[in-house]
């Protein structure tokens, strides 16, 4: 199954409260029934949840996706903290940290980088 390229280029307050909306901005565009659309949720609320928690509280989070052939590429860009994001397991106990984890399962590609004016950039790909 192949789509039209599509943009999605949305900007949301770096609030933990932002985190629903900006599930449900990508999704309203992708269209509920993608075949990668619980996933690209998932993922995209993981990444924008350690926005939240890691850059500077309140800062602009901006979310970008490419829908393209059988691609869904997605960005979350923040304003980046004082460290990088770091894969690792987390204790059984622990009630949070499984974020790139769930990232490192799920996607086809993950990364992050660092943008030229310092913003922090994680990304994702699904394919279908």
């Amino acid at each position: 199954m192949s789509f039209p390229e599509r943009i999605l280029a949305a900007t949301f307050d770096g609030r933990a409260d932002q985190v629903r909306q900006a599930r449900r901005c990508l999704t309203s565009w992708l269209n509920p029934s993608h075949p990668v659309a619980d996933a690209a949720e998932l993922l995209l609320s993981e990444a924008f949840t350690n926005s939240t928690l890691y850059a500077a509280r309140g800062a602009a989070i901006e979310v970008r996706a490419r829908l393209s052939g059988s691609l869904l590429h997605v960005q979350v860009i923040d304003p980046g903290g004082a460290s990088e994001p770091v894969l690792q397991a987390p204790s059984a106990e622990a009630e949070g940290g499984r974020g790139l984890a769930l990232l490192d399962l799920t996607a086809k590609e993950w990364g992050h980088d660092r943008l030229g004016d310092g913003r922090l950039r994680v990304w994702f790909t699904l394919g279908f």
